[in-house]
């Protein structure tokens, strides 16, 4: 037995050796993994970051251009042209019976005289562009004496330094 302890120490020395080799070799891995995690981890912090800002920023629009879409939807009620005039954006031109939207070589001619109530509103979406320059809404209609509930969008564009009425589409 005495003959062989050497050999059976170092066969433990070896082995102590190997498994020292392998996990060193494996902690090299998992430091060089777990620095790949952390960045990874950061960039996903600067995008949640990111959206949660665009996100309040939505939605603080969102209040201010519902305020305004209710003024405007007002004002086409009661043909208030100045209000109308202060409101759209410079590719719109008020008239005293419709509105009319250029937009890429076309124009959107909204007719006035489809206001003859004043409806309910209600806003059913929002939305606001990745650029941060254009906000889409759309609103139900309830009126009255209607089987169906229309729905009219509602462009913004940003000019200026103020939110303007960039298009009026019924849906």
């Amino acid at each position: 037995m005495l003959k062989n302890k050497p050999l059976f120490i170092l066969f433990i020395l070896i082995g102590l050796l190997i498994s020292y080799l392998v996990l060193s070799s494996k902690t090299t891995v998992n430091t060089e993994d777990n620095q790949i995690l952390k960045n990874r981890i950061a960039e996903l912090e600067i995008e949640n970051q990111t959206i949660k800002e665009h996100y309040k920023t939505e939605y603080e629009l969102r209040n201010i251009l519902d305020i305004k879409a209710r003024n405007i939807y007002t004002a086409l009620i009661e043909k208030d042209l100045t209000t109308l005039e202060t409101e759209v954006s410079n590719n719109a031109k008020v008239l005293p019976d419709r509105i009319i939207f250029t937009d890429n070589n076309s124009e959107t001619i909204y007719d006035l005289s489809n206001f003859l109530e004043t409806p309910v509103l209600r806003q059913r979406y929002y939305i606001l562009s990745t650029d941060k320059t254009t906000f889409t809404t759309g609103y139900e209609i309830y009126a009255k004496n209607t089987e169906s509930i229309p729905v009219i969008t509602m462009i913004f564009s940003y000019e200026n330094g103020d939110w303007k009425l960039n298009s009026l589409q019924p849906e």
